[in-house]
């Protein structure tokens, strides 16, 4: 992980680091344990709808999710693009551009896209 990266985390304080951005799963999104679980059913046989109910999720979630594990492609973990920027994220974003930092160092810094930074700017 880039120190820049960490230095942020011990500054903000936020939840979590995907790919350089620090953020924190939004509401609502399933824990890995829950994913893990439908992965463990997936691999005896259970089809989509007994996943499911035995989880009590929506069929059409666990359908995507079996979808994804027959392809190879599931994963235990959220994709990235799930998690949220937080506030206290997004007021480092401002203070970096407030101190002069270029668009391209904070995203350098950050793992968040120049545009991104951009609107987050403008946002404020």
């Amino acid at each position: 992980m880039k120190k820049d990266v960490v230095d942020m985390v011990a500054a903000v304080g936020c939840s979590s680091v995907v790919e350089g951005v620090v953020s924190e799963p939004p509401q609502g999104a399933h824990p890995e344990k829950v994913r893990r679980a439908a992965m463990r059913l997936f691999e005896k046989g259970a089809g989509y709808k007994l996943t499911a109910r035995k989880l009590g999720i929506k069929a059409s979630t666990v359908r995507d999710w079996a979808r994804q594990w027959r392809k190879g492609t599931f994963s235990v973990k959220p994709a990235a693009k799930v998690y949220r920027i937080t506030d206290r994220f997004r007021q480092t974003i401002c203070e970096l551009r407030a101190q002069g930092v270029s668009w391209v160092e904070i995203s350098r810094r950050t793992g968040v896209s120049r545009t991104t930074c951009r609107r987050i700017w403008l946002d404020a």
